[in-house]
């Protein structure tokens, strides 16, 4: 707790307004008397007496304080008076006060915070109070503020509490660590410097102890702490270990280097050139001829020694023996450059390299072929290594056997000596595919690139690797055209690739494509470009490509080329063959008309129509015809059977169609009938016969037309008496009368007719029968149709009650006649 009290001679603050008045009465003759008088006026601000704000500062991040580093505790506290005698503090279980201007600790066990210095200002009734504390290392976490404040004057006070104003933070650790130099030779003064932090900052640490491999430092205000040291006597790794004493332990690893020799690699002319494959460098002892160490490297290199003296270096690349020098080492670095690299400088200006293990006679960079040409010697097998640093493959042509690696950068080039080798740099290829007909279009460009078929675009400069031979492919829309080419110097080549688009009768846009100069033109008066006539003219083998919107059911092909070839490739007809001057070929359209005639019972019905003026006879008829409009004329009656519609319901015998697409007909034909009349003897008497008459009727295969509508008209050949029977034939074909009694010696006439319906023809039969005389008797209307089951039993009622009468005439007579039962078949 701390406390702040105005010392006695200090009643009075810079805010408080005093005055002292002194007053005296005259004395008395008689008497000595003085009378005197004080006046103290004290000014007021007003307002209440509290604590209006605390808070902290100097913090090393928000609201987070460091041990062994002072942070400031700020009180702003109100007091109308302007006075304050005494400021209390508690953080947690710690007590302090200030009382009296002084700093007074009256509880702090654990010495957790460290009173550094204070400050009281005021402005008016404002009075601002600071405390300066430095926590120890045994402070740690969140802490609350309690603060009180006192106007003992006036009795004011008042005390307010801060939960968790701040914590603190009392561990540590290495943020940072440098050595005074990058490379250590042995015996070299060392020194390490290092950055001491708190957790979770970058803030130094003020007094943190730490040891390095035994020795102690302390950090200085910034967190810095400095460990000089000499270089260990020999080269190797070392590891120095630093241990922090509020945070945790680091091993740092540094590197004593040996007596270093700085290498390095150029062209004979003393030129800087990249090495795309590693050097590799042996070091020897000169004197004793022990191998020391191996280095692979490029260009440069930093070579280690063990100590100065006389080395001998062995340089190698690929294989090949560059260099071999012996190197007196006497100072600690010393640098050795050597120049083995043969070079010509390309048409661009760059440098190549050349590296052989044996005598390159003559070498020379043509700019204008961009070849290089190297005349080697020797008595064993060559190996060059051509440094070119290009990104594209190059093409070797030796007068000898050779092999090529083709490695990133460069080439190796194995050969039997003597040799004569020509190195080829890529060349310039260009294609340019030109259509006759003007229309512009992207065909896919192909190039057989080594090993991969690569894209080009049209009319555009290509830089391509060197081939003896290779190949390129143009195609568009399934035309593709391909030719073999030499890539030995830079080539431009002009392809043509004749494409072109026209609308035919179906007002489509159709394609043609061809691989040679063409010309092509309709030849169909009516129907436009059903068939096209196509002029190809050049030499060799021709691809044409004919595209259709709906594919024909066949094509027509006349040509003038014998070895004429096609097929089909989705809705393209693809033409092949070869040339050797103009060729000619004219495609029709051919589309499939099929006719099936069948009658209306479903049976193949053979007959003969035409189309337009050509005849077909038999009922299925298929033939494949250009288009065209065409007439199809059918009978309408054929051996009795008549026409009785298309399966589209069109019902004329004289059709025109249009045969622009595959088109199936079934034609379909009644089917003829007969009628057969019989009559069906039931009795006979001295006067009449009786009994009834059948009416079938079959069709042309001798099948029943059952369950048909027919009329049977009974007439007396005089004219005097006609009775007409109608009804429905059975499941039999058959529809049989009531019973009548004919007279005998009279002649009549029996007519049996079927109408006829939408599969069977009409048909009739008529012929006379002669019998006595017939009584008169009531029209009889037989019943049809679904009628005939509801009727049935009133049938046989009536037919039981004729039998009735009968039987009754026969006894009135006295007598009974039995004849037997006779059929009698009238017509056909």
């Amino acid at each position: 707790m701390f406390t702040y009290s105005i010392p006695p001679n200090k009643t009075f603050t810079l805010t408080t307004l005093t005055h002292g008045l002194t007053y005296s009465i005259p004395p008395k003759k008689s008497t000595i008397s003085i009378l005197t008088f004080g006046l103290l006026i004290e000014k007021s601000y007003g307002g209440i007496f509290h604590i209006n704000k605390t808070w902290i500062t100097n913090p090393i991040k928000v609201g987070v304080v460091g041990s062994n580093k002072a942070f400031t505790l700020n009180v702003t506290i109100w007091s109308p008076y302007g006075i304050v005698d005494r400021v209390d503090i508690n953080i947690s279980d710690l007590v302090r006060y200030l009382y009296n201007g002084s700093l007074y600790e009256t509880y702090d066990p654990n010495n957790l915070f460290e009173p550094v210095d204070y400050t009281l200002t005021t402005n008016g009734g404002w009075i601002y109070f600071t405390l300066n504390l430095k926590p120890s290392w045994e402070a740690g976490g969140v802490y609350d503020v309690w603060i009180y404040a006192e106007d003992t004057s006036h009795n004011y006070s008042n005390s307010s509490t801060y939960s968790s104003l701040f914590s603190v933070t009392n561990t540590t650790y290495l943020y940072d660590y440098t050595f005074n130099k990058t490379t250590y030779f042995p015996g070299d003064p060392a020194k390490l410097t290092l950055n001491i932090a708190y957790n979770e900052t970058t803030v130094g640490v003020e007094g943190e102890t730490l040891w390095v491999n035994g020795t102690q430092l302390t950090t200085d205000p910034s967190g810095i702490a400095n460990y000089e040291f000499t270089a260990p006597s020999e080269s190797g790794t070392y590891t120095l270990n630093v241990t922090l004493a509020h945070g945790e332990t680091y091993f740092i690893n540094f590197t004593i280097s040996k007596i270093v020799l700085h290498f390095s690699i150029r062209t004979e002319t003393n030129e800087t050139i990249h090495l795309p494959s590693d050097i590799l460098i042996e070091i020897y002892n000169y004197t004793t001829g022990e191998l020391i160490g191996t280095y692979m490297t490029r260009e440069t290199s930093d070579l280690s020694l063990n100590t100065t003296g006389t080395y001998l270096l062995k340089v190698w690349y690929n294989n090949i023996k560059i260099a071999e020098i012996v190197h007196n080492q006497t100072e600690t670095e010393e640098s050795l450059t050597i120049t083995p690299i043969k070079q010509v400088r390309d048409h661009l200006g760059n440098i190549r390299g050349l590296l052989a293990n044996v005598s390159l006679l003559s070498y020379n960079f043509d700019n204008s072929t961009r070849k290089l040409n190297v005349i080697l010697n020797g008595t064993e097998t060559g190996r060059l290594s051509y440094i070119v640093n290009y990104t594209k493959p190059l093409l070797v042509l030796s007068n000898t056997t050779v092999n090529v690696q083709q490695l990133d950068g460069e080439l190796l080039i194995d050969v039997d000596v003597p040799a004569n080798v020509t190195i080829l740099d890529p060349r310039n290829l260009k294609i340019v595919v030109r259509n006759p007909f003007n229309i512009s279009f992207t065909p896919t460009i192909e190039f057989y690139n080594l090993t991969t078929w690569d894209s080009l675009t049209n009319d555009t400069l290509y830089e391509v690797p060197a081939q003896e031979e290779t190949i390129i492919k143009i195609s568009y829309k399934g035309m593709e055209s391909t030719r073999t080419i030499s890539l030995l110097e830079d080539i431009n080549i002009t392809a043509i690739l004749a494409y072109d688009t026209f609308v035919d009768y179906r007002n489509k846009s159709r394609e043609i494509i061809a691989n040679t100069s063409t010309i092509y033109e309709d030849i169909s008066p009516k129907f436009p470009y059903s068939k096209i006539r196509v002029l190809l003219n050049g030499t060799g083998i021709f691809k044409l490509l004919i595209n259709y919107s709906t594919l024909p059911a066949d094509v027509l092909i006349e040509s003038n080329v014998t070895d004429l070839k096609y097929y089909w490739n989705e809705n393209y007809l693809v033409l092949t063959g070869s040339l050797s001057s103009t060729g000619e070929i004219n495609v029709t359209e051919l589309y499939e008309l099929k006719l099936t005639i069948m009658d209306r019972l479903k049976h193949y019905l053979s007959i003969e129509l035409y189309i337009n003026t050509t005849k077909y006879k038999g009922y299925s008829i298929s033939d494949l015809l250009s288009v065209e409009n065409y007439t199809i004329k059918i009978p309408s009656r054929w051996n009795g059977f008549e026409f009785y519609a298309y399966n589209d319901g069109y019902n004329r015998t004289e059709r025109i169609i249009t045969m622009d697409e595959n088109i199936a007909f079934t034609i379909e034909y009644r089917v003829p009938t007969r009628v057969n009349i019989t009559f069906v003897k039931t009795g006979e008497t001295e006067d009449y016969v009786s009994g009834y008459f059948e009416v079938e009727v079959l069709d042309y295969y001798n099948d029943p037309v059952p369950y048909r509508n027919v009329t049977l008209i009974l007439e007396w050949a005089g004219g005097t008496y006609r009775k007409i029977l109608t009804g429905m034939t059975d499941l039999r074909g058959i529809f049989a009368t009531s019973v009548h009694e004919l007279y005998k010696d009279e002649t009549y006439t029996v007519t049996g007719s079927f109408r006829g319906d939408d599969i069977y023809v009409a048909s009739t039969t008529q012929t006379e029968v002669q019998v006595e005389t017939l009584p008169e008797e009531e029209e009889v209307v037989a019943p049809y149709g679904w009628e005939v089951y509801y009727i049935m039993f009133a049938l046989v009622g009536i037919i039981v009650t004729c039998i009735v009468v009968l039987v009754v005439l026969k006894l009135l007579k006295k007598s009974m006649v039995t004849v037997p039962k006779r059929y009698l078949r009238i017509g056909n």
